[in-house]
């Protein structure tokens, strides 16, 4: 094997570190799925992260980078309850499995979502997307919504709903239309 250069070094930790940021939550959240114990959630995270650095010299670049972390998780799950095998609850491996295609199908059906929110977020008239910039994004109430506004709290409530039941249809179509492009 051919020693790399310190640039090429940089380069291939930076790419690790751009993929990992962009999935860090999903593969947590795996994770978190099929361990009961929040410490063990943290431990069998650290594992799958030291390990994935590793070993990002084998990833693929042009490859589903979550789906090569997800494999990487499972093992360390899997590896985690071979050592805690005297806990109460063990999943046999089939149901694991089942779990973990399950998870993985939650996990990417909640990053369709969040795309598609954002993107109906940004096809709101300006004052809609402000309010929900407000409420969300600085924690606003909706009584301080009302007096920064100076409109009354029960008007403030009505458009919030009508934002909401607005972006809720928006995403479903959305949702509706790309499983459609495919």
């Amino acid at each position: 094997m051919d020693p790399i250069s310190k640039q090429e070094e940089r380069a291939n930790n930076e790419r690790f570190l751009k993929l990992l940021l962009a999935n860090q939550r999903r593969i947590y959240a795996l994770i978190a799925m099929l361990l009961p114990r929040a410490v063990d959630v943290d431990d069998v995270m650290q594992e799958t992260l030291l390990t994935m650095f590793r070993k990002f010299y084998d990833f693929e670049q042009d490859t589903d980078f979550a789906a090569w972390a997800f494999r990487i998780a499972r093992y360390k799950v899997m590896e985690h309850r071979r050592k805690d095998a005297n806990r109460q609850i063990q999943f046999s491996t089939e149901a694991l499995d089942m779990i973990l295609s399950r998870a993985e199908a939650v996990i990417k059906g909640t990053d369709d979502r969040i795309e598609a929110l954002q993107n109906c977020v940004t096809r709101l008239r300006k004052r809609d997307r402000d309010l929900i910039k407000m409420r969300y994004e600085q924690d606003a109430k909706t009584s301080g919504l009302a007096r920064h506004l100076g409109e009354p709290t029960d008007r403030i409530y009505k458009t919030m709903a009508r934002i909401h039941n607005w972006l809720q249809e928006c995403v479903r179509r959305t949702l509706a239309e790309w499983e459609v492009a495919g």
